[in-house]
């Protein structure tokens, strides 16, 4: 049987690895405009919002492939340099709690490698953003689209 997807929204499914075990599953905390800071006002909250909204399952993908277990947590807090073209000019990591000799290190490079490819409406100015992404691991809830599910497809 296969999962069907309506307008394009899958639902979340227990992820198995390779062992058969439970993969916990990564999640970002909302962002909302009130922990959005911004300097230059070419690009509006809003519009930041909406293009970081569109990208949020790139990092989540990032959080998912290094981490392996439903305690983590990390805050890694960004400031993006978007110049007047759309095109993300400079990306700092401004702090973050994921240790660098942790085993979860590699998200923060990750995470400052995809947002440098983020995309932007253009501007007369530009702007510059800073603004927090919050990780944190989930074990997943089996669904009535998995197999191992009490609901049993007829």
């Amino acid at each position: 049987m296969q999962n069907v997807a309506l307008y394009g929204v899958l639902p979340d499914v227990v992820h198995k690895g390779g062992d058969g075990k439970v993969v916990p599953r990564c999640r970002i905390k909302p962002l909302s405009a009130k922990h959005v800071v911004i300097e230059g006002r070419d690009i509006d909250v809003q519009t930041f919002l909406k293009v970081y909204r569109q990208r949020v399952h790139g990092l989540r993908f990032i959080c998912d492939k290094n981490v392996r277990r439903s305690e983590f947590e990390g805050r890694v807090v960004l400031t993006l340099k978007i110049a007047s073209s759309g095109e993300v000019e400079n990306v700092q990591i401004k702090s973050t709690t994921i240790a660098e000799n942790s085993p979860f290190s590699a998200i923060n490079e990750d995470v400052k490698e995809s947002v440098s490819h983020w995309k932007f409406p253009k501007t007369k100015n530009g702007a510059t953003f800073s603004f927090p992404i919050s990780f944190y691991g989930e074990l997943p809830q089996p669904s009535m689209f998995d197999d191992s599910s009490s609901i049993k497809n007829k």
